[in-house]
């Protein structure tokens, strides 16, 4: 449905948070542009997967993270 390619810093404080905006690259065709369609205004459940590089002092790992019914805002 779409992809975000951020390769800017985040500090992310303990415990549940809500990131910034980040940009989206939609995939504007088949099933999930209908989908994203209905949703605009709105918010969309996702399943997200991603691979992140998280730093902890002078500690770095990457790892891989893969989340259910996440709630996405969606605007144009």
């Amino acid at each position: 449905m779409g992809t975000i390619d951020y390769h800017l810093p985040m500090n992310i404080p303990p415990g549940v948070s809500e990131s910034s905006k980040v940009p989206v690259s939609w995939t504007l065709r088949g099933v999930g542009y209908d989908i994203l369609r209905r949703a605009v205004g709105g918010v969309l459940k996702v399943d997200a997967v991603a691979v992140c590089e998280v730093q902890v002092g002078k500690w770095t790992e990457r790892i891989r993270f893969e989340g259910g019914g996440i709630g996405a805002f969606v605007r144009l």
